[in-house]
């Protein structure tokens, strides 16, 4: 099934339901193959900035560097992976809003973080949305802070005298991290360490708890 783009103008929002109209060149296609839903990105006038810009490239520099591939196959081929992910057609950053190309770098460190890619600098100072790529640390046992290898590191407390591997951790906040920061965490208090390094705690979901063998 192709990609279909439709130009939309919001008319009208009623504080539930957001109305918009609507052009399609190809509207035959939607019409015979009786398509009825879709994803609705709007633009927020704001074009792709160069702080974004050297995030990207930094990070592409990064996997080139590591992987020993061409910085232009490297660009070409996770574009490529990213508009299959996303089911849309390959495109140019300089077409980017702002919030697509956040959208794009979450994505890129987050595939970093699950592909064992060591970056050159700390992942907060590059990403759009740190919570993502802090579950994505969590997930596959990669530090929040260094990327190095973690262990979970547990935030809520279970209680005196529980075994964590009685409880349940299901909606219990947590982060991955190395030995030296968690070591770090427990030497400052937590609200200071997630202030130096811009990182906050993850609530485990049944994803995590299979991952770390704990009770959801």
């Amino acid at each position: 099934m192709k990609t279909n783009v439709l130009s939309c103008t919001v008319i009208g929002y009623d504080g539930h339901i957001l109305t918009l109209r609507a052009v399609c060149d190809d509207i035959d296609y939607i019409v015979d193959h009786q398509i009825k839903t879709g994803t609705v990105t709007l633009d927020d006038g704001l074009h792709i900035s160069g702080k974004q810009m050297r995030a990207i490239h930094a990070t592409f520099r990064d996997i080139a560097e590591f992987t020993g591939n061409p910085d232009e196959l490297t660009k070409t081929s996770l574009k490529l992976m990213y508009a299959k992910a996303k089911g849309i057609d390959y495109f140019s950053f300089s077409d980017l809003t702002m919030t697509a190309a956040g959208e794009f770098i979450d994505w890129l460190l987050a595939w970093c973080v699950e592909n064992d890619i060591p970056l050159s600098e700390k992942l907060a100072a590059r990403c759009d949305d740190i919570r993502r790529i802090l579950y994505a640390c969590l997930l596959h046992k990669r530090c929040a802070v260094c990327g190095a290898p973690a262990e979970l590191h547990h935030v809520d407390a279970i209680g005196m005298g529980g075994d964590r591997k009685e409880a349940h951790h299901g909606g219990r906040l947590a982060m991955s991290l190395c030995r030296a920061h968690h070591t770090e965490a427990h030497t400052i208090s937590f609200p200071e360490f997630c202030k130096k390094y811009r990182v906050e705690p993850v609530k485990i979901d049944r994803r995590i708890a299979a991952k770390y063998k704990l009770l959801y």
